[in-house]
């Protein structure tokens, strides 16, 4: 890993893209959460 030379603009994307993508998955599985919460309060 540290052989490799990687530019630094490289790496800021790969970290912008992986903070998007961690946000979009804690989003979609709060949704997700709150979906299944309202969806069994509605059925009860």
């Amino acid at each position: 890993m540290a052989s490799l030379h990687v530019p630094r603009h490289t790496v800021e994307t790969v970290e912008k893209v992986a903070a998007v993508g961690i946000a979009a998955a804690v989003a979609a599985l709060a949704a997700i959460t709150a979906g299944t919460l309202v969806y069994a309060w509605f059925i009860a």
